[in-house]
């Protein structure tokens, strides 16, 4: 492990690679691990040290000795604050390269290695800048009244009080331009985690970005009162009318203590009830508070690589876990045969079903049920199995039945290698084989990353 570094302690290292915080990993001479945010492999670099544990210190970056060859400056004036984005000071190949290395380094360590042939490099986004289509602002309680609003600082819950920001959509960016001040000084407090007090917990801002219409959820901690509702619609509502063609202005109320921001009721304010967004061929709407990938231009690549990954096992029957409202299950579809898509909120199930009737497919089975328990019964064994389980991966109980279920084909869509290796790691010891690894980066300058696998079925 080595001699450990103490806070405040100087330190000269070479960063090795990154983490999945997007921070850069070196060694002391003695072998103590640091981690060095806004650090890239290859530099060298001269630290201080600002947090001391046994096992590993973290170092502020005084001094690049030896810069890597592509890093660039952040245009951003918030980056290293914020807590939103990690790879700015990275360009764009660079990034993919370091996010493809963040897959294979967790499959390696987690999930019994990669395959020989198979591992694609990360495939880029065509876009790099405002691609995203949602935006969630924590509102905090301010000592002098009123509300802050902005996103946290890397590792904590202290808010940047951010003006601009490039990776949304520049419609959304403009609306939190407008709405920041309003709301800061406006009829509602910021929301107390501690004590769990205060109005407003979350801005959220959401928009289709092929389709013109931006979406504003208010998410409070209690119902508001008369006068708040009216500086609501005299205040609020006529700035979110204005900032796109279609517009919603929604309430989600949601009572329950922590930092979580769904988990109410929602009430339509003005504008439309739904979202509405397009991918590829196909239309869809979506409630506020459902699901939706955050960068279609590069969903829509995703989406038909999967696709690609079914149609090549030419299955008669396919069944799509964590379906959500749809997204993918119309690429799923227009495959031919039948398809069986299993999601347990309510409201995506809604919306999947509207979507799905839109498009004209009819032989989709929708089901509102929990993954875990429609697996204990599942019916007749789909020859392909596709599944996009949320950040935390999938129950390991989920994959002891599909490895029961025994399909000849699963595609699992993830954004987290950790959670993906702990479970192909399962997967492999219920029976399959890992064949195809390809990254994508749907989140440029973060150290987010998407991953598609196709796995196999072997003998046990």
């Amino acid at each position: 492990m080595g001699k450990p570094l103490a806070r405040g302690e100087a330190a000269e290292v070479t960063i090795s690679g990154i983490n999945s915080r997007g921070e850069g990993i070196a060694r002391t001479d003695e072998g103590f691990v640091l981690f060095v945010p806004q650090g890239l492999p290859g530099e060298r670099v001269r630290v201080a040290v600002v947090e001391a544990k046994r096992q590993y210190a973290v170092g502020h970056l005084q001094e690049i000795l030896g810069p890597h060859p592509r890093r660039v400056s952040p245009p951003c004036p918030w980056f290293g604050a914020c807590g939103g984005c990690q790879l700015q000071h990275a360009d764009k190949i660079l990034q993919t390269e370091l996010k493809g290395a963040l897959v294979q380094d967790a499959l390696t360590r987690l999930g019994g290695g990669v395959p020989e042939a198979g591992f694609e490099a990360c495939r880029p986004s065509s876009v790099l800048w405002g691609y995203r289509n949602k935006a969630a602002f924590p509102a905090v309680f301010h000592p002098s009244g009123g509300l802050r609003l902005g996103f946290y600082r890397e590792g904590s819950h202290r808010i940047v009080p951010l003006r601009q920001c490039p990776v949304v959509d520049p419609r959304l960016e403009g609306l939190f331009i407008s709405l920041r001040p309003l709301l800061e000084k406006g009829a509602l407090t910021g929301y107390d985690e501690k004590k769990h007090s205060g109005d407003l917990r979350h801005l959220v801002l959401r928009g289709g970005i092929r389709t013109d219409h931006v979406a504003c959820v208010l998410v409070v901690r209690a119902p508001l009162s008369s006068p708040q509702e009216r500086w609501l619609r005299e205040k609020i509502l006529p700035v979110v009318r204005s900032a796109a063609k279609r517009y919603t202005l929604a309430v989600h109320i949601h009572g329950a203590p922590g930092n979580t921001i769904w988990g109410g009721t929602t009430e339509i304010v003005g504008g439309e009830s739904f979202l509405s967004e397009r991918l590829g061929d196909f239309s869809y709407t979506y409630d506020v508070t459902s699901f939706f990938q955050v960068n279609p231009t590069q969903a829509e690549e995703l989406f038909s690589h999967v696709a690609d990954l079914v149609k090549a096992a030419n299955p008669s029957r396919t069944l799509e876990l964590y379906a959500g409202v749809g997204s993918l299950t119309t690429f799923l579809a227009r495959l031919g045969g039948e398809v069986t898509a299993v999601e347990s909120w309510v409201a995506s199930v809604e919306s999947s079903r509207h979507n799905l009737g839109r498009a004209g497919f009819r032989q989709v089975r929708t089901v509102c049920a929990d993954v875990k328990a429609y697996l204990a019964d599942p019916g007749e064994r789909p020859d392909v199995v596709v599944m996009d389980p949320p950040r935390t991966g999938c129950e390991e109980e989920v994959l002891h039945r599909l490895g029961a279920l025994a399909s000849k084909t699963l595609v699992y869509v993830s954004c987290n290698p950790a959670t993906l290796a702990r479970d192909v790691g399962v997967l492999r010891q219920e029976g399959y084989k890992l064949s195809r690894v390809t990254p994508f980066d749907l989140f440029p300058q973060t150290a987010h990353v998407e991953t598609v696998v196709l796995m196999s079925r072997v003998q046990k």
